[in-house]
């Protein structure tokens, strides 16, 4: 296919292998060939052709830039290369062969009685490995703002690493509150949802308390299919599970408040006792 041979062309190969899709891309899995990576990558294959303008002209470069701004971070996904051609665009990214976290916490939670479930111990393991990866985006002046499982990508050992910038914010942008409201409900904090000015950075900490009660609980503290129905359900307290430690609840706690500058801080965070 004109795939294989626009990749051949810029030094990797592609395989069969499907790793994914998003709105508008596919990813499979690639081989850098030889002398220029030696190591296996993920290309991200975005046909200009079918996809909205909008997106090939402002998320798009966004994306790139921001993943360029926050590079070489072992819990950041490398952005390595990219090229074009007339119809298509190709990201070469960093592959984490574990999959997303998403699909590992629903498979430790389909075998409970399996000595793989998520342990709170493992938990921790992986949330420190996300704070790190926000710390350091957030040092950068740069906001997520589409933090959830499905973005959490797992390498070698679980080590856990961000990836999906394409609603990243930028230091120049990041000055100001945000109006544009992007993410899912589940996810997303009261402000956004309610439509409200925002800062990035706080929104990504409300997302990092879902992401830890989901890893901890095993499903979502917010199903509802609108954004009506989460805030409304966001004002009752969130049900734990009865095992969970008090300081595991304190976190999550901390971090779904529902008034930004109350959340607890990346700061806060690294010195919680849970994290310890």
């Amino acid at each position: 296919a004109e795939e294989t041979v626009e990749c051949r062309r810029n030094g990797y190969v592609l395989t069969g292998k499907f790793l994914g899709q998003g709105a508008y891309a596919k990813v499979y899995l690639g081989q850098a060939i030889p002398e220029k990576l030696k190591r296996q990558v993920a290309i991200k294959i975005i046909s200009t052709t079918s996809t909205p303008s909008i997106y090939i002209t402002k998320f798009l470069p966004r994306e790139v830039a921001t993943m360029n701004r926050c590079y070489t971070h072992s819990n950041v996904i490398q952005l390595y290369d990219v090229f074009a051609t007339s119809k298509r665009v190709y990201m070469v990214l960093e592959y984490a062969e574990c999959g997303d976290l998403l699909t590992y916490i629903n498979k430790c939670y389909a075998k409970r009685a399996n000595a793989n479930c998520l342990t709170e111990d493992k938990a921790r393991a992986m949330f420190r490995d996300i704070l790190a990866g926000v710390q350091f985006i957030h040092s950068r002046g740069v906001a997520h703002r589409d933090l959830k499982c499905e973005n959490i990508l797992l390498a070698q050992n679980n080590q856990a690493k961000l990836s999906d910038f394409g609603f990243a914010i930028e230091p120049n942008q990041s000055r100001e509150l945000l109006q544009t409201h992007c993410g899912s409900y589940a996810y997303t904090p009261p402000e956004i949802l309610r439509q409200q000015k925002y800062n990035g950075k706080l929104a990504d900490l409300w997302s990092l308390g879902v992401i830890l009660f989901a890893m901890v609980n095993g499903g979502l503290p917010f199903k509802e299919s609108s954004a009506e129905a989460v805030l409304r359900a966001m004002k009752k307290p969130v049900c734990f599970k009865v095992c969970l430690s008090a300081d595991c609840k304190d976190l999550i706690r901390g971090l779904l408040k529902m008034k930004p500058n109350k959340r607890m801080t990346i700061e806060d965070m690294v010195v919680h006792s849970w994290l310890k």
